[in-house]
C-alpha cells in the first residue's frame, strides 16, 4: 500500500472507491502543490496522532474534507461558473440557494478547504501564502494568513478568475483588502455585504437596526450572485437551504455537544473543529457523505460515553480554546495531552443554554434566509459582537462543560483577535477565577515562526497552574 491508498483509508474511503478515486486524487493533490513527501507527512505523522482515527466515523469526516480539498483544483466538466466566499458554516444557507438555482455553479470557500486540509493535513498551507507575499501581500498590508491563502490560491493559478466572490468584510478587516488585490489581479467580480461591527463594550449584539443593515447588504449580494451568475435565486431555494443548515445543526453539532459534557470528553478538539465546520463544505460534493459520517461517527461516540472511555483519562482537567486553536497547527492538542490537559473548544463550538435558547429564538422568527444569517452571526462568531456578550457566552460554556483554563489565542495579524482575546481572556481570570493564556499564533499555518519548544515551554507552565487551581478548587468543594 502505498501512501495515496494509506491517505484513502485514513480518510475513510471504501477499498473498491479509492481505487477509483486515486488517479483524481493524485492530479489534484499535484495542482495543490502537495507532494508525495506531504502525503507520506500526513499519514505518518499529522493524521493519526492529531485526530481519532480509529473511529470510522471520524475517518469518513477527514473524507468529506479531503474530496472537497480536491474539486478546488479539479471541478467537475459541467461546472462552468464559480461563486466562492469567505464565511464558514452560516455560509452554506446564504451560498447553497446558489446551488439549488444552478447546480452546474462551483460554490465554496477556497481559504477554508485550504487551511484545514492543506494546511492541517499536508503542512503546505505556507506555499500558498508565500505566493500571496511575493505579489505584495505584505505583512504591513495584510497581515492574516488566511485571506494571504486566499490570494495566494489565485496567484498560483489553482483558483482561476471567479465570476461571483461574495466576501465578507464584516469578518474580518482584511477581507476587503484581499479582494481588491484578486480583483486586480485577475478581475474576479467581487461584492462585499457589510455589517455593524465595532459595537460598544456591553452593547447589543442583535440590535435591530444593525441587523436590518446588514439583510438589505446580503440581499443585495444575492442580486450581484444572479447578475453576474446569469442565474435565478427563487424563494423555494432559499428555504430549502434554511431547512438544510437546520437538518445539519440538529443531526451534527447538537448530538456531539452531549457527548462533549460527558467526563471524559470522547473527541479533542481537532476532530470537534473538522466536524462541525463540514457543515459549510460540501457544496459540491454533496451533504450524503457527511450525514453518512456523522451517523457512524455518534453511534461509536454512543459506545465510548457507555463505556466511560474517551480521548484522555476520567478528571483531567480541562481547558477550553477561544478563537478556535491554531487549524495548521493541529499537533498543539496532543501536546496538551502529553501534559496532562484535556482540550477542546469555546466559541461557539460547545455553546450553552443562553445561545441554544437564541438559536431557537432566531429559527423561529427567521422570515428568509437573510434574517437568519444576520441574526446567527452576532449569536457565534467573535466578529461583529460585544465583549459582555461574548463573556456571559464563555462563562455559561465553562460552567457546563467544566472547564478548568482557558486559551485564548492571541492572533496579533487581526485587530479584532488580537485585542478581543487579552481583553476576554483578563475578564474570565478576574470574573470567574480560572487561569488563561493567550498564546501567540498563527491559526492558519505552521511556518515555523512558532517553534513547538516554545509552545510546550509556555503549555507546560499553564498545564501546571491549571492542575494546582483545579486541585485547589476540589479540595474547597
Amino acid at each position: 500500500m502505498d501512501v495515496y491508498d494509506e491517505l484513502l483509508k485514513l480518510c475513510g474511503f471504501e477499498p473498491g472507491e479509492a481505487k477509483d478515486y486515486k488517479p483524481t486524487l493524485k492530479e489534484g493533490l499535484g495542482k495543490l502543490l502537495v507532494t508525495e513527501d506531504d502525503v507520506r507527512f500526513a499519514v505518518t505523522e499529522r493524521l493519526p496522532k492529531c485526530w481519532s482515527v480509529n473511529l470510522e466515523g471520524m475517518r469518513r469526516v477527514l473524507g468529506c474534507w479531503l474530496r472537497e480539498y480536491i474539486r478546488l483544483a479539479i471541478p467537475t466538466p459541467d461546472e462552468t461558473r464559480i461563486c466562492h466566499t469567505f464565511f464558514p458554516q452560516l455560509g452554506m444557507a446564504y451560498l447553497h440557494p446558489i446551488k439549488l438555482a444552478d447546480p452546474t455553479v462551483r460554490v465554496g470557500l477556497p481559504d477554508f478547504l485550504a487551511t484545514f486540509v492543506g494546511a492541517a493535513f499536508f503542512n503546505v498551507g505556507w506555499k500558498y501564502v508565500e505566493a500571496a507575499e511575493r505579489e505584495g501581500a505584505a505583512i504591513e498590508q495584510i497581515g492574516c494568513s488566511l485571506n494571504k491563502i486566499r490570494y495566494g490560491l489565485h496567484i498560483l493559478k489553482i483558483v482561476p478568475r471567479v465570476d461571483a466572490s461574495i466576501c465578507f468584510h464584516s469578518l474580518c478587516d482584511d477581507a476587503a483588502l484581499t479582494d481588491q488585490l484578486i480583483h486586480e489581479w485577475d478581475g474576479t467580480n467581487v461584492y462585499t455585504p457589510y455589517r455593524v461591527r465595532d459595537i460598544a463594550f456591553d452593547g447589543d449584539p442583535f440590535d435591530e437596526t444593525n441587523i436590518e443593515y446588514f439583510v438589505a447588504s446580503l440581499e443585495e449580494g444575492h442580486r450581484k450572485a444572479e447578475e453576474w451568475l446569469g442565474i435565478k435565486i427563487k424563494p423555494e431555494h432559499k428555504t430549502k437551504a434554511m431547512e438544510l443548515l437546520v437538518e445539519l445543526s440538529t443531526r451534527t453539532y447538537v448530538p456531539i455537544l452531549e457527548f462533549m459534557k460527558v467526563d471524559p470528553a470522547p473527541l479533542n478538539g481537532n476532530d470537534l473543529l473538522h466536524a462541525f465546520f463540514p457543515i459549510a463544505v460540501p457544496f459540491d460534493t454533496g451533504y450524503d457523505e457527511l450525514f453518512k459520517a456523522h451517523d457512524i461517527l455518534q453511534e461509536e461516540l454512543k459506545e465510548m460515553v457507555d463505556q466511560g472511555k474517551g480521548v484522555v483519562p476520567k478528571g483531567t482537567p480541562r481547558v477550553t480554546w477561544r478563537i478556535t486553536h491554531p487549524w495548521g497547527c493541529p499537533w498543539i492538542i496532543p501536546m496538551c495531552h502529553e501534559l496532562g490537559l484535556s482540550a477542546d473548544f469555546g466559541e461557539a463550538f460547545l455553546i450553552g443554554g443562553m445561545q441554544f435558547n437564541k438559536a431557537a429564538e432566531i429559527w423561529e422568527g427567521a422570515t428568509d434566509v437573510y434574517r437568519m444569517t444576520a441574526g446567527f452571526l452576532p449569536m457565534v462568531s467573535v466578529l461583529g459582537t460585544s465583549l459582555e456578550y461574548m463573556f456571559r457566552c464563555d462563562e455559561e460554556h465553562i460552567q457546563e462543560y467544566k472547564i478548568d483554563g482557558f486559551i485564548s489565542t492571541g492572533y496579533r495579524p487581526c485587530r479584532t483577535l488580537e485585542g478581543h482575546s487579552l481583553i476576554l481572556a483578563r475578564m474570565i481570570e478576574e470574573r470567574i477565577g480560572i487561569p488563561c493564556i493567550t498564546p501567540d499564533v498563527d491559526i492558519y499555518i505552521d511556518r515555523g515562526d512558532f517553534p513547538k519548544e516554545r509552545m510546550r515551554t509556555l503549555l507546560e507552565t499553564f498545564a501546571d497552574i491549571v492542575k494546582r487551581s483545579k486541585a485547589k478548587k476540589e479540595k474547597k468543594e
